[in-house]
């Protein structure tokens, strides 16, 4: 029964009234949650336009990034959820997006260009990976890059490997590439003959090796690559050695010339195993055109007929003197 207030069981219609308008705001928001939540999870399509601004350390002579962002347009599929991630892009900062030399191509001046082929290596960068992208909206888009100072160099491997007793490292190592782009301010480049790397280190060593290494850089300069590749053969080898006279070459009829010493001993590094006379056909001699172009008539002593399978040679002395007597 209810009293004369409209009391039933002690509650009056008021706290009915706040308890129904509750569970009705609550049961709203579930529905409008529900709602998005299975339009947004479908596959919509959409045009967006996103700024991209791209990188790329070879260009020689030119800045590695874009002074331009010009926006890719394309038409996407994708959930609602990633859709609506792809629209806060298209409002935000420029991409930067890093690519490769080969999707970008020189026009004129200061001008390259690249086309939707060569975007569509970078997709997940631009769109993300959740978006597929239908087709692009355009034929060609161009970038702008500012000159740089720039200059070619050499890149040297240093190579601190001590190998096993009877083994050793074929010279030289090779390295990819073995020389790149250095930019920076010219009197930073004018000093820059080569790039070293850092130390490549091993002890022991006894098989090839390869392997990747940072180059020792500058703070104030700017390299077309970073890292290099190396790789360098290590084999086993044999130590002979033997005595050889020094002959004499160019010298001329009304002259009568000797050398002292008269004869040299020449050490030969061979590759294991060594299946034929290492010093078959080789021969030392000085040039007396080095004689004429000496101050004390010392010459150098050059080594020929070395086989392939030599790796490396020594003489016991690197220089002669040459003694010249007129003939009567």
């Amino acid at each position: 029964m209810a009293d004369k207030d409209g009391n039933i069981g002690g509650k009056g219609w008021r706290g009915f009234r706040r308890a129904d308008l509750a569970s009705g705001v609550v049961a709203v928001v579930i529905a409008v949650v529900a709602w998005l939540a299975v339009n947004l999870s479908q596959t919509v399509h959409e045009y967006d336009a996103i700024p991209v601004r791209v990188h790329c350390d070879a260009l020689d002579g030119f800045a590695a990034s874009s002074t331009n962002a010009p926006r890719i347009g394309a038409r996407c599929s994708a959930s609602g959820f990633q859709m609506m991630r792809v629209r806060r892009s298209s409002r935000g900062k420029p991409v930067d997006l890093p690519i490769s030399s080969g999707n970008i191509h020189f026009k004129s001046g200061n001008t390259w260009y690249m086309t939707p082929r060569d975007f569509a290596d970078y997709v997940d960068e631009i769109f993300g990976s959740a978006t597929t992208v239908n087709m692009f909206l355009f034929d060609t888009v161009y970038y702008t890059f500012a000159n740089e100072n720039c200059r070619k160099v050499p890149v040297k491997v240093y190579f601190d490997v001590q190998c096993s007793p009877q083994y050793t490292v074929v010279q030289p190592v090779r390295v990819r590439p073995d020389s790149i782009m250095v930019y920076g301010d010219p009197a930073h480049l004018e000093n820059i003959e080569a790039v070293t790397t850092l130390p490549v280190r091993g002890t022991d060593v006894s098989s090839s090796i390869h392997g990747e290494v940072r180059l020792a850089t500058s703070s104030f300069l700017r390299y077309s690559t970073e890292m290099v590749a190396y790789d360098a053969d290590v084999v086993r080898y044999v130590e002979v050695s033997r005595s050889f006279p020094i002959e004499l070459r160019g010298v001329p009829r009304y002259k009568t010339c000797f050398t002292l010493p008269s004869s040299v001993t020449l050490s030969l590094r061979c590759r294991f195993p060594v299946t034929s006379d290492p010093f078959d056909g080789v021969s030392c001699h000085v040039d007396y055109s080095d004689y004429l172009s000496s101050l004390n008539g010392d010459c150098p002593v050059k080594v020929e007929g070395l086989g392939d399978w030599t790796l490396s040679y020594e003489l016991d002395r690197d220089f002669s003197e040459v003694i010249v007597m007129e003939k009567r």
